[in-house]
């Protein structure tokens, strides 16, 4: 099931503020800032608080984007 775009913007906020203390390339939620969250992102942040929530959110972004499923299984 496809997400509204309310929805993805509603999860895009929930991204931008588990993660706006963490270490990012910049504080932005742009699509490339959640790719490289999902792929590097666990190198600096995995042990702070909301970093599985983040990443599940990025993942259903992403999976969105990519036009598949991608989440790891946390329910939002």
């Amino acid at each position: 099931m496809r997400l509204s775009v309310a929805e993805l913007l509603n999860l895009r906020y929930k991204f931008e503020e588990l993660t706006k203390n963490y270490t990012l390339p910049e504080h932005e939620s742009h699509i490339d800032i959640i790719r490289w969250f999902i792929e590097e992102g666990y190198k600096s942040n995995s042990l702070r608080n909301g970093f599985k929530e983040a990443l599940t959110i990025a993942e259903k972004i992403l999976g969105e984007v990519d036009g598949k499923k991608t989440t790891t299984g946390i329910e939002i």
